[in-house]
């Protein structure tokens, strides 16, 4: 269950993200409600959610018993970061690969140019 102090803490962040100035779903408060873990239950409508979760991720890093408490936060967080990084790595390889075959095919066309020069040097003489 989220402490008192750390339930404050979130409805101030989701306050601080809020995206309207009225709202008739959560009477202009940025949450509806809180649920059975004791934990906001944030506006949908009025709220950017991402950016308030990524604030509330950053206050959970600062506060060991919640880091301990929600350790599923930091697992999505290590699985996105590695998806991010796999993905740069096959950009990365995908690049290498097109600027050898670019390099590779600038080489055959310098060598295919020559030996045509080559032949039609041939040809006159």
């Amino acid at each position: 269950m989220l402490e008192d102090k750390h339930l404050e803490k979130a409805k101030e962040i989701v306050k601080g993200h809020r995206k309207r100035k009225s709202c008739n779903k959560c009477y202009d408060r940025g949450w509806i409600g809180v649920n059975e873990n004791h934990m906001l239950v944030i506006c949908q409508k009025c709220v950017d959610t991402e950016a308030a979760m990524v604030e509330w991720k950053a206050y959970v890093l600062t506060q060991p018993e919640l880091k301990e408490t929600y350790p599923e936060i930091f697992e999505e967080a290590e699985k996105a970061t590695e998806e991010k990084t796999s993905e740069v790595e096959e950009t990365e390889t995908t690049e290498e690969i097109a600027e050898e075959g670019a390099e590779e095919g600038a080489e055959e066309g310098a060598e295919e140019g020559a030996e045509e020069g080559a032949e039609e040097g041939a040809e006159e003489a």
